[in-house]
């Protein structure tokens, strides 16, 4: 009837008769489509499940050789130090000077000297061959109170290489397991009677040390009361220090000055990165630094990654007009007590 608009509320009438579904039928139907997708997704995923397996690596082997690391502590500063080291203040620089006219054997016109010491001696490492092996003028040295101090100590002598004591000394940090779990660890808290008593002990555990560097010791080689102990200790045997400067502030050079002793620094730590190609980078940047200043003290680790990369890189190193030295032939020989190999070449 053309009053009665309640089933067509504008008014118009619809194709074929029929009214047309309003919006919301439509989107209840855009819906329940969309759901009966998703389910149908689900059905054919718990029908078919997926066939692919994880990949899981194999745990890592460690060789026996190497289940004793050196301590964490130690590598932790070293990455800190070739990262950024301090700089040469001008404090600082006279006191080289003072050390490099005293004691540094090295005059103008000689040929750059390099010295390489080989860290971390005394525990039983397969990489100790591969360096006893090598016809260089090496430098090991050797911590103490462990199965293999003496025994490696010797058996670095009878290959001709300088030995020194690798003394453990107090670290940074709050981690009392590191100083509680090395034995003979000179610390700050010690007075200077039994820091001398523990240095005295440690050398008679390395035969034929000439010389002592730290093992770790950022604490420790920071304190003047304590490094005037150590070193004083050092100079008494005929020994001379060099500082693995594990901190740029060691009081290893000022105590030297103060008490006229050598003191050697170490110019670039090699293998922080156990990387060969890394190592072999470290060790021309050790070269470069020796070309500059004359000479340069480098230390690495027993590990076969640094063997090969100094046995692959050793004929560049001469190539650039390097010579590779034993550390003691940085030092002026008229005050400290002369190494083997050095007393037979003397006698010939």
């Amino acid at each position: 009837m053309p009053g009665n608009n309640s089933e067509n509320p504008g008014g118009r009438r619809q194709l074929g008769g029929q009214r047309r579904p309003d919006r919301l039928s439509l989107a209840g139907l855009a819906v329940l489509l969309f759901l009966a997708l998703l389910a149908g997704c689900y059905l054919l995923k718990a029908v078919f499940p997926s066939r692919s397996v994880p990949v899981t690596a194999p745990p890592a082997v460690v060789p026996p050789s190497e289940t004793v690391p050196p301590l964490p502590e130690e590598e932790e500063e070293e990455a800190v130090l070739n990262g950024a080291e301090a700089e040469t203040t001008p404090d600082r620089r006279a006191l080289l000077e003072i050390m490099e006219r005293s004691w540094i054997a090295h005059q103008e016109g000689d040929r750059p000297k390099l010295a390489l010491i080989i860290d971390d001696w005394g525990y039983y490492r397969q990489a100790e061959n591969d360096f006893l092996q090598m016809d260089l003028p090496l430098s090991i040295a050797v911590l103490p109170y462990l199965g293999r101090s003496r025994s490696d100590a010797l058996a670095a002598q009878e290959a001709g290489f300088d030995v020194l004591l690798h003394l453990p000394m107090e670290p940074g940090g709050e981690d009392e397991t590191l100083v509680n779990g090395q034995k003979g660890m000179i610390t700050t808290s010690q007075s200077d009677e039994e820091v001398r008593a523990a240095v005295a002990q440690a050398l008679a555990e390395v035969p034929g040390a000439i010389a002592v560097n730290n093992h770790m010791g950022s604490k420790a080689t920071a304190d003047l009361r304590v490094m005037r102990a150590v070193l004083a200790t050092i100079k008494e045997n005929g020994l001379f220090f060099v500082d693995s400067r594990t901190t740029a502030a060691t009081k290893g050079l000022v105590v030297g000055v103060e008490l006229d002793m050598p003191v050697l620094e170490r110019a670039v730590f090699l293998d922080d990165q156990d990387d060969e190609e890394y190592i072999r980078s470290q060790l021309l940047k050790a070269a470069r630094i020796a070309m500059a200043g004359g000479y340069a003290v480098a230390i690495g680790h027993v590990r076969a990654a640094t063997a090969r990369a100094i046995a692959g890189t050793v004929e560049e190193i001469k190539d650039m007009g390097v010579a590779l030295v034993r550390v003691s032939e940085l030092v002026s020989s008229d005050k400290i007590i002369l190494p083997e190999w050095k007393k037979e070449q003397e006698m010939e």
